[in-house]
């Protein structure tokens, strides 16, 4: 009898090991289908290209049939040759001299690569650009004294704001256009017949258009209250021929106020705060230049797909007629995804996770996607990693979460200890421990089921889906575990009847975390 009870808690823990893996490998199925897929059908999966602890923004430029990308860090500016698969081919360093430089802008006139920043030396702002020739080396330095910002437009020409007059530079035809408006934040786009630019001064929005050298200002198409609170630290707009959009930054709260101007009628027809289904809070706006559509990279915060936190991601929305026709995730990372910068069908921006910065670099077209959308060996090894942190904090979180039922085992055999000292009431034990058991289980059932089904705070995996299979999966684990803890207490009823039920109720409590509190999102 003692040998088929042994034999009976063998097998029971080779259930117990087995139910322990497949619990595992559903998280771990988890995060590698998140990692493995695209973030959307247009964009490919994205591409590691440099990593530190002081990557700041960076910026991507289209040269011959390759990327060029920069990006600052500390007193460094990071220069990137980038094959056309996202692979560096070469890099090179330019010194800044000065760990507090911003509006990294790049632009090309075809033969050189024109890399310019804004510093400030006693007070007073100016832009330094470094010309470098196609094998990247630094050739020449340009300085000009006054430029508080730039704006790229395209990949030769960018938007220089002075104090009093804003600039459009043409590197590759050295060419400059002037217009003499002061400007606290400027943005800018290039049309198929000139340019329209919006300015923003004295909470003033002024719009202006060149058309074949001609320039048109028309002032204070919108006014906006000087609250004393609210701070505009960023404008971009894009246009269709028949609307402008003008999104500006709020620097407080993440909010973006969208203006829409009738290009037509020259009337603001719409301004509100700018918000997509359940989203509201927006950050890094940029441009895209206008193709078909009116559209805008930006990052948005939303619920992690896998884990129990907020998350940053890039996305492509898409505006027509005055309306958000479509939103494509462009980043697919854990963490922040932050900063990001497109030329052309190439989108570069960092990712924070802890104190770690990454570089990605991605593209929606079908030769990056083709060869970027595979399976890769790291995917694996960040699946593993994450599923090992998972399982741990899960096992944590469900003895937490199983306080009410552990509680309840130990009260009920504490019962059970001291009421039936007398030889009399054995023949109660095995009943009583049976009914306990059956207690713990259904305090069990009820708090998961009440967490994860009936209140919805959990992604389940699809197999476990159903409110019936998983109540069933809670049953049937307390049924092996209560079985296992009851064939070893009647090996010996001498013993403390205890120990067999916490050792019970313990592994049923980390089989359920592992199956049911890996996916609860609180």
């Amino acid at each position: 009898m003692k040998n088929k009870a042994s034999k009976a808690r063998w097998i029971l823990r080779g259930v117990f090991l087995l139910l322990f893996i497949c619990s595992i490998y559903l998280v771990y199925d988890m995060y590698h289908s998140y990692f493995r897929t695209a973030p959307s059908e247009k964009w490919a999966k994205a591409v590691k290209i440099a990593e530190g602890i002081d990557i700041d923004k960076a910026k991507v430029l289209k040269f011959n049939d390759k990327n060029i990308v920069v990006y600052n860090e500390k007193e460094n500016v990071k220069v990137l040759l980038i094959d056309k698969l996202g692979k560096v081919i070469k890099n090179s360093t330019i010194r800044t001299e000065d760990d507090f430089i911003i509006n990294l802008n790049l632009a090309t006139d075809g033969k050189s690569i024109y890399v310019s920043w804004i510093k400030t030396k006693n007070s007073e702002k100016y832009m330094e650009t470094h010309v470098l020739d196609e094998n990247l080396n630094d050739i020449k330095k340009i300085v000009e004294i006054g430029v508080q910002s730039i704006k790229t437009l395209n990949s030769q020409e960018m938007l220089l704001e002075y104090k009093d007059k804003l600039q459009i530079k043409n590197v590759k035809e050295n060419k400059s256009i002037e217009v003499n408006v002061p400007s606290d934040i400027v943005g800018a786009i290039k049309t198929k017949d000139g340019y329209i630019i919006t300015s923003f001064h004295d909470y003033r929005l002024s719009y202006i258009t060149i058309k074949n050298g001609k320039i048109n200002i028309k002032s204070n198409i919108a006014r906006f209250t000087n609250d004393g609170k609210t701070v505009y630290s960023d404008l971009n707009i894009n246009a269709d021929g028949k609307f402008m959009y003008v999104l500006l930054q709020r620097g407080v709260d993440g909010t973006v106020l969208k203006i829409t101007y009738d290009l037509n009628t020259d009337k603001v027809v719409d301004r509100a705060d700018f918000q997509y289904q359940d989203i509201t809070t927006f950050n890094s706006v940029v441009t895209i230049p206008y193709i078909n559509d009116v559209r805008f990279l930006m990052v948005v915060n939303k619920m992690s797909d896998v884990e129990e936190k907020s998350e940053s991601q890039v996305v492509e929305l898409t505006l027509k007629d005055n309306v958000v026709k479509n939103m494509a995730s462009v980043s697919k990372n854990m963490g922040f995804s932050q900063v990001p910068d497109i030329n052309g069908d190439t989108v570069v921006f960092r990712n924070i996770n802890g104190n770690k910065k990454t570089l990605y670099i991605t593209a929606s077209n079908d030769e990056f996607i083709k060869a970027n959308n595979i399976d890769r060996n790291e995917e694996k090894i960040l699946s593993r990693d994450y599923t090992t942190s998972k399982v741990i904090t899960s096992i944590l979180s469900g003895v937490l979460m199983g306080i009410k039922w552990i509680i309840a085992g130990i009260i009920l055999m504490a019962i059970m200890i001291f009421a039936f000292l007398d030889r009399y009431y054995d023949k109660y034990k095995k009943p009583y421990y049976i009914i306990s058991y059956a207690v713990v289980s259904l305090i069990k059932i009820f708090t998961i089921y009440n967490v994860v089904y009936s209140k919805g705070m959990a992604k389940l995996p699809n197999v476990i889906e159903s409110p019936i299979i998983g109540v069933f999966l809670l049953a049937l684990i307390s049924i092996l575990c209560g079985t296992y803890a009851y064939i070893k207490y009647t090996k010996d009823l001498d013993q403390l009847s205890i120990i067999s039920f916490i050792e019970g109720v313990a592994i049923d409590t980390v089989l359920t975390a592992t199956f049911f509190v890996s996916y609860i999102q609180l």
